[in-house]
């Protein structure tokens, strides 16, 4: 939630609610750690993943090609200010790059 909070300039509990919202409309579905099978490092913290692929693609597909570079500039330009000095030598690099 964290990351999300950060590239998208809102308020961990505004991201939250957002969420819910997309949640309860079935949008996307909340795994736990214990569905992940892995820990995070806060124990309530929760990853969404859409409910569907073709949710995905058509919440992408809506946006055209110049909304779509500058979404990707601006998540990669947060993500070098706020994330990338803490994580030298990760594959986080490289999810970064893929943004600019």
């Amino acid at each position: 939630l964290e990351a999300l909070a950060t590239v998208s300039n809102m308020s961990r509990q505004d991201v939250i609610s957002h969420l819910s919202i997309l949640e309860s409309r079935g949008f996307i579905v909340r795994k736990t750690a214990v569905q992940l099978e892995s820990q995070l490092e806060d124990s309530e913290d929760s990853t969404y993943v859409f409910a569907h692929d073709q949710i995905r693609e058509s919440a992408y597909d809506i946006l055209d090609q110049e909304t779509k570079v500058q979404v990707h500039y601006d998540i990669g330009q947060r993500l070098l200010k706020t994330v990338l000095p803490s994580l030298q030598g990760s594959q986080s690099y490289f999810n970064t790059a893929n943004h600019l």
